[in-house]
């Protein structure tokens, strides 16, 4: 395993290989993204893993070797250039020209600023057109800004949480035990990671290619139970309202060798206690709107969305909170020491100085408001909140949402309805009368957690984190110019949506109803503030009961499964189930030493699965469109 302790050999992971390994699958998986995420509504989430593999192994075959901290930078960055940002764009031109935004009474209401209202531009299928200059160059500035918002935040929790705290972080661990394998392996690694290779390709063909083959014979989607299984049919015959299922994906059994025993019992009881128990109660009690619009057959997904909308999506927020507040309390004073250590950093060491990041971030926040505000001047009571929401809001989250990280290896889902509900409580309230509130909204980020896990892998790594920040800001405006360049493409090859891009031409009609139904108030279900208070309450007794009497239990674990799907909270407990086999036969010792390079084989094998079945697809969906 990778100590976590590892600070005295830092090394630059910015080189010339690193630089063409990240330019490699910038410039050759860019194109399958954006084909991807208008086809199927997917990620090639495999793309780090491959590329720190072709270029490991190319470097063996020139006689060299790829330092641990080159193959650690490659494989965090590789993935950048998943960034999907002109396909949102032209999604909203699409709202903006749609027939239902007219039927909703709409269309005259979307703002120049946020999306190019031009039929011209719409109908030659083009961003070159003066009226995307505005939108366009809003979005760069809110990118440029909300990077630097989470960069410092993740600066920030790092020092807390990783240097002072201490946190596991065990699902990065995994990872970085990965990437020192690929490049430093020894025998046993080696031979640990090959069998975990091995059993996911084979796992991985077997669950995905019925699917791809489906579609590529008769060109309508193949059913398989991907993400999951869903067993909602057979539990609500039982106990109407309530959802089972079990997540197919391995790396979900993986979360369970590597978690802590007692936060995977804490994640299950968690999920099981709101996706079983509260939903079924909220039908049989008739609470909420949930209640009436349940019937029986209703999906996972299905009842996950309409509960959390009508019931949970407020008291989550209470859950959250009170679940952190007992550990940092117990732990303040590494908190403290956190934030003092940062504030004894000289911007000229390894680290920018707790002033100067807190300034970054300040700046950031404050001219997201400034630029919402002179785009939408609702008053001083609006500019007061959306300053509230910024700067409170997402430091907030970001250090509650950073602890889950670190404890579970789970992120809360942040509650976005927040801030949508308290607008159109602003505008029933006769405060602002136009609709053009609902289509931008300052920086409330939360981004900083995901940063901090980064760091982390980095640190296992002993990879330099300057070096790391200078890679990202030299390939950022790269993957931005190459995602215009490869969207623009295959908007000029058909028109989106439309049968080529089967996602967009499914999904893209039913989200925009339910934007619609949300600016429209049609949608809209005020937070109980009782209920969010009592959510609270609860969590926070029952983070003190634990406390005390020291129950081998986590809070964060449980606030956690609340906000997980029950398909993958019943799959990771199952990967912990398999984790306590393997120990039993291998010994305790052993499964210590090669779990997590046992996990990183299962990624890297279910990932190679997925972009080999992925790519055939793809080309052969795409051979329609040639001239024969």
């Amino acid at each position: 395993m990778v100590s976590t302790e590892k600070i005295s050999g830092i090394k630059s992971g910015l080189t010339i290989t690193t630089f063409l390994a990240i330019l490699y699958a910038v410039f050759v998986f860019q194109p399958a993204m954006v084909w991807l995420q208008l086809t199927t509504g997917g990620a090639l989430g495999s793309i780090s893993w491959i590329t720190l593999l072709v270029f490991a192994e190319v470097a063996r075959l020139l006689g060299r070797s790829i330092t641990k901290q080159e193959a650690t930078v490659i494989y965090l960055l590789a993935g950048v250039g998943g960034t999907q940002i002109f396909i949102n764009y032209i999604w909203r031109a699409y709202y903006s020209q749609s027939p239902i935004t007219k039927l909703f009474g709409l269309s005259d209401v979307i703002p120049s600023w946020w999306t190019s209202r031009s039929l011209d531009a719409w109908l030659q299928r083009t961003f070159f057109h003066e009226s995307w200059y505005t939108p366009i160059l809003i979005g760069i500035i809110f990118l440029i800004l909300s990077e630097a918002v989470n960069i410092s935040m993740g600066l920030i929790t790092r020092e807390v949480f990783i240097k002072s705290m201490k946190l596991p972080f065990p699902l990065q661990e995994m990872s970085a035990t990965g990437i020192v394998t690929i490049v430093e392996p020894t025998e046993e690694r080696r031979n640990v990671f090959l069998v975990g290779v091995i059993i996911a390709i084979i796992y991985g063909f077997i669950l995905y290619t019925p699917p791809n083959l489906m579609q590529l014979l008769t060109g309508l989607p193949g059913t398989a139970p991907i993400p999951w299984a869903d067993m909602n049919n057979l539990i609500q015959t039982i106990l109407p309202g309530a959802s089972l299922g079990i997540a197919t994906s391995l790396l979900n059994i993986v979360s369970g060798f590597i978690l802590p025993f007692n936060v995977v019992v804490s994640i299950f009881i968690g999920s099981i206690a709101l996706n079983i128990v509260a939903n079924h109660l909220l039908v049989t009690l008739h609470l909420t709107h949930f209640a009436d619009e349940y019937f029986y057959g209703m999906t996972v997904a299905q009842v996950m969305y309409r509960s959390q909308l009508y019931a949970w999506a407020g008291p989550l927020v209470g859950v959250a909170i009170g679940a952190a507040i007992v550990p940092l309390m117990q732990n303040r004073r590494a908190i403290a020491q956190g934030f003092k250590s940062l504030a004894r950093v000289e911007t000229s060491g390894q680290l920018l100085s707790l002033p100067l990041l807190l300034s970054i971030w300040l700046a950031a926040s404050v001219a997201s408001v400034i630029i919402v505000y002179m785009l939408i001047p609702a008053g001083l009571l609006y500019l007061i909140v959306m300053l509230g929401f910024s700067l409170g809001w997402s430091f907030v989250w970001t250090m509650v949402d950073t602890y889950s990280y670190g404890i579970t290896g789970l992120n809360l889902r942040a509650p976005n309805e927040v801030l949508p509900i308290f607008k159109y409580s602003y505008i029933s309230l006769g405060l602002y009368k136009g609709a053009d509130i609902w289509f931008i909204d300052p920086i409330v980020s939360t981004g900083g957690s995901g940063w901090c896990s980064t760091f982390k892998v980095l640190d296992l790594n002993e990879t330099d984190i300057m070096s790391y920040l200078k890679a990202f800001v030299i390939i950022l405006p790269i993957v931005v110019i190459l995602n215009f360049i490869y969207t623009q493409n295959f908007w000029s090859i058909a028109p989106i949506p439309s049968i080529l891009y089967q996602y967009t031409s499914i999904f893209w009609p039913i989200s925009a109803v339910n934007t619609s139904l949300w600016i429209t108030g049609k949608m809209f279900q005020a937070f109980d503030p009782t209920w969010i208070m009592g959510a609270f309450a609860l969590t926070l007794g029952a983070g003190v009961v634990i406390s005390l009497l020291k129950l081998p239990l986590s809070i964060i674990g449980i606030a956690a499964g609340l906000n997980t799907a029950i398909p993958y909270a019943v799959t990771i407990f199952i990967g912990a189930i398999v984790g306590k086999f393997i120990a039993w036969r291998f010994g305790q010792q052993w499964w210590n030493r090669n779990k997590m390079v046992f996990g990183a084989g299962i990624a890297l094998g279910e990932s190679l699965a997925v972009v080999i079945l992925t790519t055939i697809g793809m080309m052969a969906r795409a051979l329609w469109v040639l001239p024969y």
